[in-house]
């Protein structure tokens, strides 16, 4: 248990001001899990990640050494008087935030490195014809083989083994000679031959003679020469061990020779060559090349040939296609498919997509044709290693057991719930040799990090799955299964809504973990709007009352106590109208075969289930995709699936899909920059008298444009002084005195309200005042619903909370007026509390008022409620 100083038993904040915190002091008590509750953007954030997380992390940093923290990125000191103890943190972010393509589902899980030093411990190389180890034999047992399979040896015949005269004399014996020696022929001794005798048998006796060999001491690389008399051959061969399949030919390695690097995809020993360790390649995609095959060539159906650095080639390439006999008038997709072999190769003065390719490729120094060479490709999975990133060699290192065998590769391939199967079988057959006490926690931790992801419902992960294409709640649950594995004690676990795409059952699970990892002596704080968790928490903080600058304030601190929700039963009205609905069938996509999948269409659908059911796998990489082809004429993406009948999705003019991220966001994006509401503010005080006669422009009243910015802290506000064994110092612009603007054109008023004040107030203190398009006054609208009017439009969206966050990507992607367009939810209620469901739901009902059909992927009861149509998986 935690005890630092006397009778301390609680984390001690004072004076927390982050965001909107309003100078709270709250005790958190040590070795205990605490929730911390309350609306969306009420301050739980702010105090469990931007204060104590971000707090714990910076003074970490810290403690380091200069050159150990040189690179790292520094949080900046936060606003709070003081925090005490601060202990080792572990944060649980809300969203999945990796985009390299190279981490897999086992590198986040912490189980790669085990992995390896099993299969390393206990491996071998095996024949891939007869599946046995190979064994070291003597390469003598090699010569003596072919010399018993010459088809005219008599039994009669001498075999004669002779050796260097310099090493008989070293190795055998520089006292007594030999009867024989050989120079051209073999003779009677002769000291000046090079060739001395060791030992001669006759055919018939040949078996005898690796044992007769083996009562000589022959250095290892020693030349040997063996002369059948009768037949007057020689087999010359340096005395070594081979490792070799004991039924054939087949030589393979000793696993005691190759480093453990040799089986890690990251070390160009053991990367698979073809991907270089991405367990992927890029191709170019046809589909890219020629975006639409409804054209004919002549008017540029092939998109690629109007890239600015080959368009000058074109009218040559169309004279090409004329004397092959291209139809370059007639629609692209209705040529032959020897096409292609035309387009690829060239001919005549057209050299051929391959030819472009290649100078592309001399080009990738420069960034802009990085860019666009990667927008014309696509990922396949790499046919050498088969995704498993790792080298034909190391792929083959495998486990013999009882009933068969288990290759390092065939169990990279294995998803996690049979990779915890496997690994138990192997634990039991191999027992006898896992004799090191490190060896068999080596097993148990493996075995540990497993167990723990298939009870989180992470059973289906194939362990080479990319991250980067995970789902928030699968990455997030990976690294709590991670986390609920530490051993350690005294340190902080902070996590954010891990209770993201569970059901109640799994949600059961990860209670368990929570208290065991508890009473190992560790803190945990979670920002939960589950009840169920709440309920399970040994407190609950409830922040509020409501958000922004209405919240901020700790309203109570104790046990949880549940809240009196009600929500009326079918939200939304069935109307008496036939149904209609999209159906497919006989689908499958990832190992997942489903017989029907029905969406009613103008309707609330609602889609749940237990992880791994298909859920994502169905409607989005589906489903979406197949819209999304046949509204745009491309892909979403290029997952492989079958499917028998599709039929219902041909009304759709759009497709929408909505998660619980917000992409491409920078430290200078604000909710003027992500929505439009900013760009409306500008123009109403461009448009002001006062204005025009300064002839001012809306990029004056712009931050991010050089004409109004501040000039000396280039819009931010702030300035930042680099201290370079030091942390950084931030203060506000003494220019602009953090206003971003250059203060002529922020104090400009329209009588009522300035330019700084337009942009630094509560959008409900500030709209009203200003005129709006009907494009402005329907973003506005959508503001108030979902009770975002809180917010200023120069908020920063690295500030928001995940529910804010979530419900401004929803505003900011119906900005527009939606109509027949297939919309998809994944996790929409992620990051909200109960009292923003109501809104949320009047939101969803306009929606489908349009002739929109919704679908939502969660696992939130609430949608049991309004849903109009339940997709169960």
């Amino acid at each position: 248990m935690v005890k630092v100083g006397k009778n301390l038993n609680t984390i001690q904040i004072r004076g927390a001001r982050t965001h909107n915190l309003k100078n709270i002091n709250v005790d958190i008590k040590l070795n205990k899990i605490t929730c911390v509750a309350g609306p969306s953007g009420s301050g739980k954030s702010s105090l469990a990640f931007h204060t104590l997380l971000t707090e714990s992390k910076r003074r970490f940093i810290n403690s380091l050494p200069t050159d150990m923290k040189f690179f790292w990125e520094i949080p900046h000191t936060v606003e709070v008087d003081s925090i005490y103890p601060v202990l080792p943190a572990w944060g649980l972010p809300q969203h999945n935030p990796v985009n390299n393509s190279r981490p897999v589902a086992l590198d986040v899980l912490g189980g790669h490195a085990r992995l390896q030093k099993i299969f390393m411990e206990l491996g071998s190389f095996v024949c891939p014809d007869h599946h046995v180890p190979f064994q070291k034999i003597s390469t003598l047992n090699n010569i003596i083989s072919k010399i018993e399979a010459l088809k005219n040896l008599n039994s009669e015949d001498v075999i004669h083994v002779f050796i260097g005269r310099e090493e008989y004399r070293k190795h055998i014996s520089d006292e007594m000679n030999p009867s024989r020696s050989m120079e051209g022929s073999v003779q009677s001794f002769n000291e000046e031959d090079p060739w001395y005798e060791l030992i001669r048998v006759k055919g018939k006796n040949l078996k005898t003679l690796g044992a007769k060999l083996n009562e000589f001491v022959i250095p290892v690389g020693a030349l040997l020469r063996f002369h059948v008399f009768g037949m007057k051959k020689n087999f010359d061969v340096n005395n070594h061990f081979e490792m070799q399949c004991p039924f054939c030919d087949k030589k393979g390695l000793e696993a005691k020779v190759i480093h453990i690097e040799s089986l890690s995809p990251l070390n160009a020993l053991g990367a698979c060559p073809k991907c270089e360790g991405h367990g992927m390649r890029l191709i170019f995609d046809r589909e890219k090349l020629v975006k639409d095959p409804t054209k004919s060539i002549r008017e540029g159906a092939i998109n690629f040939l109007l890239f600015s650095r080959f368009e000058h080639m074109f009218p040559t390439f169309l004279r090409e296609c004329k004397k092959v006999g291209l139809d370059i008038d007639k629609p692209f997709q209705d040529l032959t498919d020897s096409k292609w072999t035309f387009l690829y190769v060239g001919g005549g003065k057209y050299e051929g997509f391959n030819a472009y390719f290649d100078y592309l490729k001399s080009l990738r120094y420069k960034k802009n044709i990085r860019i666009y060479v990667r927008s014309m490709q696509r990922e396949i999975l790499c046919e050498d290693c088969e995704g498993t990133r790792v080298s034909e060699k190391a792929g083959s290192l495998s486990i013999v057991l009882t009933k068969n065998l288990i290759s390092y590769k065939a169990f990279l391939k294995l998803n996690i719930e049979n990779s915890l199967s496997v690994l138990k079988e192997i634990m039991s057959d191999q027992k006898k040799n896992i004799i090191h006490e490190k060896m068999e926690n080596t097993f148990n931790k493996l075995e540990g990090l497993y167990r723990v992801a298939v009870d989180l419902g992470l059973g289906h992960l194939q362990n080479t799955r990319k991250v980067r294409s995970m789902s928030s709640s699968e990455y997030q649950r990976l690294l709590l299964s991670k986390y609920f594995s530490y051993e350690g004690s005294q340190s902080l676990f902070i996590l954010d809504e891990p209770s993201l795409g569970l059901t109640q059952t799994t949600q059961e699970k990860m209670v368990k973990y929570l208290r065991l990892l508890r009473d190992q002596g560790n803190t945990i704080i979670m920002v939960e709007h589950s009840e169920y968790l709440k309920a399970m928490a040994d407190e609950v903080i409830e922040m509020g009352p409501a958000a922004g600058e209405r919240g901020g304030e700790i309203l109570s601190q104790g046990k949880y106590q549940a809240p009196n929700i009600t929500f009326q039963k079918k939200i939304f009205k069935n109307t008496n109208e036939k149904k209609k609905f999209i159906e497919i069938s006989a689908a499958s996509i990832r190992n997942l075969q489903r017989k029907e999948l029905l969406i009613q269409k103008n309707a609330l659908n609602w889609a749940y289930g237990e992880s791994g059911t298909g859920k994502t796998s169905f409607l989005v990489h589906l489903l979406a995709n197949e819209v999304h082809k046949k509204v745009f004429g491309t892909r979403l993406s290029f997952e492989e699936y079958e499917f028998k009948k599709l039929k219902g999705i041909e009304d759709f003019e759009d497709i929408i899909l909505i998660n619980s991220g917000l992409d491409k966001i920078s430290s200078r994006s604000t909710v003027a920059t992500y929505t439009d509401l900013g760009a409306f503010v500008r123009k109403y005080f461009a448009n002001l008298e006062v204005s025009k006669k300064l002839n001012l422009k809306e990029g004056h009243f712009s931050s991010n444009s050089e004409l109004g910015q501040c000039s000396s802290c280039e819009g931010r506000g702030v300035k930042l002084v680099e201290m370079h064994f030091m942390e950084d110092v931030e203060f506000v612009c003494e220019d602009c005195q953090g206003k971003k603007l250059k203060p002529y054109y922020a104090n400009i008023s329209d009588g009522n309200i300035t330019v700084y004040e337009a942009f630094s107030k509560p959008l409900s203190e500030i709209l009203p005042h200003v005129r709006l398009t009907p494009k402005g006054k329907r973003i506005w609208e959508y503001f108030k619903i979902l009770k975002l009017d809180y917010l200023s439009l120069d908020r920063t969206l690295t500030s928001l909370s995940g529910g804010e966050r979530q419900r401004l990507q929803l505003l900011s992607l119906l900005d527009k007026k939606v109509e027949n367009t297939l919309i998809i939810f994944e996790n929409l209620t992620s990051g909200l509390s109960y009292h923003e469901f109501e809104p949320l739901a009047e939101l969803l009902h306009q929606l489908t008022g349009s002739g929109n059909t919704l679908i939502v992927i969660d696992q939130n009861p609430f949608f049991d409620k309004i849903a109009q149509h339940q997709i169960k998986f």
